[in-house]
């Protein structure tokens, strides 16, 4: 079995409403997907990201740059794709944007197996240990009121762990965390990230006076690249300390823990160059006795349904995983195979391959819509708060 074919594809993500952090906003984002089709007619599909910190454009340019190295690939020889891109693709000395493109092609080339063998793609992934994955409910930063009522409404549907993002400013934060906990009880696990806006006294200072509200972790209060702040803000704090923008790779998951950075780690997929690499950073910090669950840019049922197959091999994992889908976008391109949130879990698709069916129809139309409007620009918070 030979890749024959390559279609790729840049799709436009409307959300329901604007996602706003410490250092920016945005009303939507941009993915790439990507189609493969073998020589004996088989299609996988795989998907990358255009929403983590670069621009679209140049995700899908270095997406189509690859194609001829991908072309005539043999599926099954995943580690050999890996090989390939860093050498013959020469992007080596680019791994974070490398990998975003690899985990595209990989997710092709896992859905392209299982449906050769008919089988999930979680029994190429070392087989399942749990067939339904604990989603964390996201509180989508507004004003108070409706951050409360969305809390006590995700704690209604079954999910046991809330996330918010935080680092404005001390008062502000405290008083979201204040009021969601007092609506929802000493029972729900809260999380809360400031996307790396903090220095290390800030952080500190931040975390002390937040840590009155039992919070489960931080993520990522510093920036990613300063282990050093990140293990004084570790050492100081009274609460644990989440990874996230620094995890990219198996290697800076390792850096991560010799520099004592971190309590727990929070990768997915995407960023790390996809399925069998994400079981590489999840095998080290299990090894490393650290917790560790999935974080999730913006993206359709096709990446989603990915990052369950390999969420579901896992004997070690936190509850209150990442997706978007169901709390933020507004439309997929998956039409079945993904069962509705459930009691704030949701079940790992069971059929061949990534066991989704991808509505061909929703890709042109959601590939049209990029065409005619672009990528959902990041923008200063201030100006959607002030809309």
């Amino acid at each position: 079995m030979k890749i024959e074919r390559i279609d790729v594809y840049t799709i436009a993500l409307p959300f329901d409403r604007p996602e706003r952090w410490s250092s920016g906003a945005r009303r939507g984002c941009a993915n790439v997907l990507i189609k493969l089709t073998t020589d004996d007619g088989l299609v996988g599909w795989g998907e990358t990201s255009g929403g983590s910190g670069g621009s679209v454009s140049v995700v899908r340019a270095a997406v189509d740059s690859c194609m001829p190295v991908v072309m005539g690939m043999d599926p099954f020889r995943v580690e050999n794709l890996r090989l390939q891109l860093f050498s013959a693709g020469r992007w080596r000395n680019l791994h974070r944007l490398a990998n975003l493109v690899l985990a595209g092609y990989e997710i092709a080339f896992y859905d392209l197996m299982g449906k050769a063998c008919q089988r999930p793609v979680s029994d190429f992934l070392g087989g399942r240990v749990r067939e339904k994955v604990s989603i964390y409910g996201y509180v989508l930063t507004a004003g108070q009121p409706a951050m409360v009522t969305e809390a006590v409404d995700l704690v209604k549907r079954g999910f046991t762990t809330l996330y918010v993002k935080g680092g404005w400013d001390t008062e502000r934060d405290a008083g979201v965390l204040a009021a969601i906990r007092q609506a929802v009880g000493p029972a729900v696990r809260i999380r809360i990230d400031a996307n790396e806006m903090l220095s290390p006294a800030a952080a500190i200072s931040w975390i002390k006076s937040l840590s009155q509200f039992d919070l489960e972790f931080v993520e990522q209060p510093t920036p990613a690249l300063d282990l050093e702040g990140m293990r004084r803000v570790r050492d100081a704090s009274p609460v644990p300390i989440a990874a996230n923008q620094g995890l990219w790779s198996a290697e800076e998951a390792v850096q991560v823990i010799r520099a004592g950075a971190a309590d727990v780690l929070v990768t997915g997929p995407l960023w790390v160059g996809g399925l069998l690499s994400l079981k590489k950073v999840a095998a080290i910090a299990d090894s490393a006795g650290l917790p560790f669950c999935r974080h999730s840019p913006p993206e359709t049922g096709i990446a989603t349904a990915a990052g369950l197959h390999v969420l579901a091999t896992l004997p070690q994992l936190m509850d209150g995983n990442q997706i978007y889908l169901g709390q933020v976008l507004l439309e997929d391109v998956v039409s079945g195979g993904l069962t509705a949130v459930d009691q704030g879990h949701l079940a790992v698709p069971a059929g061949p391959g990534l066991g989704v069916d991808v509505d061909e129809k929703a890709v042109r139309h959601l590939s049209a819509l990029y065409d005619s409007h672009g990528d959902f620009a990041q923008v200063d918070e201030r100006i959607l708060a002030e809309e």
